[in-house]
């Protein structure tokens, strides 16, 4: 038994991280497009889905893993979950609640990823930070 590939592609928007895909297999490839946009390259994924919201995109995570044609899944990206994460917990929580739903949510995420059995490839914008120490750190890009 094999232990799947878990990568996380991190880079700055219009960098290619999208564009670095257009060579998956696309009978194998399970093509989660949380981004909304347009490809850079012609769309022949035959399952390919553009979900409406971190709900949508999360249980189709789940469908792809036992799904048997699927070898291999690309999260287009983690930074959009992050927003359409926030953007529902602040529709229907309030205060503290708001970041207590985001980061339990962040932490399923984070579960399906570390579990998740076949290789898995998930794309991610970053952001330069000044730490505590007043050093400059690049991080994955998030609200909150």
């Amino acid at each position: 038994m094999t232990i799947p590939y878990q990568i996380i592609l991190v880079g700055s928007p219009g960098r290619g991280k999208t564009y670095s895909f257009r060579n998956m297999n696309p009978d194998t490839c399970g093509f989660i497009n949380m981004e909304g946009k347009p490809l850079p390259f012609v769309n022949k994924f035959k399952h390919y889905y553009t979900p409406n919201g971190w709900q949508d995109a999360y249980q189709k995570l789940i469908e792809y893993a036992k799904n048997s044609e699927i070898t291999e899944v690309v999260f287009d990206s983690f930074s959009s979950y992050m927003d359409s994460i926030l953007k529902t917990a602040r529709e229907t929580k309030k205060g503290f609640d708001v970041w207590t739903e985001y980061a339990t949510r962040i932490s399923d995420l984070m579960y399906i990823f570390k579990k998740y059995p076949k290789d898995i490839i998930v794309t991610a914008h970053y952001e330069w930070i000044q730490n505590e120490g007043g050093a400059i750190e690049k991080r994955i890009k998030v609200k909150g």
